[in-house]
């Protein structure tokens, strides 16, 4: 087998999994997590785009998404009780939450965010809270569920390729 470089035009023929970078530096996570369980959240995280496409919205207008310890342990190769422990790593740390869909094995898989802290300049101190005035801004488009315009069932989700960076240089 030899090895054959990249050139300019293909640098960006693959799609790819995005890691946060505070998996690693935040004091919350850093050292909390094995690697598989930081890829698992990558691919949870992926997974989100295909829950919208699908309308996996529940009635408080959070996405949630569903992945089998199977599916899971095929995408990233590695053993049930891996992925077992992956997923069990998040829950702790709070990037996921499960709610069992009636007797079976399969989950509602609910990703949660980072949890950030942020430095409050009113107080002078570090929070996870936004300020009160962040959080009540005429601009901040925090979905409400008796909205008419977060109606999901009209919005149309079927061509979701503008998430996709133009990969032709010839244009």
């Amino acid at each position: 087998m030899e090895f054959i470089p990249y050139c300019a035009e293909e640098a960006f023929q693959f799609c790819f999994y995005q890691i946060p970078k505070e998996l690693f530096t935040n004091k919350n996570y850093k050292g909390k997590l094995s690697s598989d369980a930081i890829i698992l959240y990558s691919l949870l995280l992926d997974r989100l785009s295909i829950s919208i496409k699908n309308k996996w919205i529940d009635d408080e207008g959070l996405i949630y998404l569903i992945l089998t310890r199977k599916e899971a342990q095929e995408k990233l190769n590695i053993s049930d009780k891996t992925v077992t422990k992956a997923f069990r790593q998040l829950e702790e740390l709070k990037l996921i939450s499960e709610k069992r869909i009636g007797k079976g094995k399969t989950y509602k898989i609910y990703v949660g965010k980072i949890n950030r802290k942020i430095y409050d300049l009113s107080t002078g101190n570090f929070t996870t809270e936004l300020p009160e005035k962040v959080r009540h801004s005429k601009n901040n488009n925090i979905y409400n569920k008796n909205s008419k315009n977060n109606d999901f069932d009209k919005r149309d989700y079927k061509d979701l390729s503008f998430l996709y960076a133009n990969n032709d240089w010839n244009k």
